[in-house]
């Protein structure tokens, strides 16, 4: 992936500090988006995959702690770097912001140069993370209280992807699951295109007659453009959207 193109999610109340972070990253090429509460901030992170956040902690409703929490138990964002961006320079918050997953801590006020050298590090450390993860496993299969989630972690046309579904979607699969409620997620794919239908139609057809669920995240647009899926089935945009369902 070019650096150039990372995205990064920042997560404060305060728009002075958004407004200065944009500021001080102008002319890496990276693309910011803005969160101005830990509620907004969690939505984004999930449904538009960013290649690292920057998180503040002093947050109403929902702090900084918390947000880092509900990041590190989702799938989609359990191993994106998290950088705390905050006022807060007591030993005892630096060290459970440690332990608790994130690769950096940045006091404010902060100088660009400090905040661009840490980015750096910290979209690397990222990279390599997901370059590793790709090697070991294409598909990630979480079961929980009767839901089972399916995400992809890779085009669904690759050659690599394709060979792991064949041995993941087999008939012992398929009977564990057979009364579960099914979630293909599709937030992690770096992207979907035409090529994506047929394998994304094959796996649908695998987990037939039972109604599925789709979370497209990003994908949202591509989906509906591409594919008569929320004809068929439940299409939601973010993971949020689907709980809303289940709890009605």
């Amino acid at each position: 992936m070019d650096e150039k193109n990372f995205l990064i999610l920042a997560i404060d109340d305060d728009k002075n500090v958004l407004k200065l972070i944009e500021k001080q990253i102008q002319g890496t090429g990276y693309r910011l988006i803005t969160a101005l509460s830990g509620k907004e901030g969690i939505e984004y992170a999930k449904s538009g995959n960013p290649d690292l956040v920057l998180l503040d902690i002093m947050m109403p409703n929902i702090n900084g702690f918390e947000v880092l929490k509900q990041l590190r138990h989702d799938e989609i964002t359990s191993r994106t770097p998290i950088i705390m961006v905050t006022s807060k320079k007591e030993k005892e918050d630096v060290v459970r912001a440690m332990r608790l997953g994130v690769v950096d801590y940045i006091v404010k006020p902060f100088s660009a140069d400090n905040l661009k050298q840490k980015l750096a590090s910290a979209l690397r450390q990222g990279l390599a993370a997901r370059i590793d993860d790709e090697r070991n496993t294409q598909i990630v299969v979480t079961r929980n209280g009767g839901v089972t989630f399916i995400t992809p972690r890779m085009s669904l046309s690759s050659k690599t992807f394709l060979e792991e579904a064949r041995q993941v979607f087999n008939s012992s699969f398929l009977r564990m699951v057979a009364k579960d409620r099914v979630v293909v997620d599709l937030r992690a794919l770096p992207e979907f295109s035409e090529n994506d239908i047929k394998p994304l139609e094959a796996i649908i057809a695998l987990l037939a007659p039972m109604k599925l669920n789709v979370i497209a995240g990003k994908h949202y647009g591509d989906v509906i453009t591409l594919t008569d899926i929320d004809d068929r089935h439940n299409l939601f945009i973010t993971e949020g959207d689907f709980e809303v369902f289940l709890a009605k």
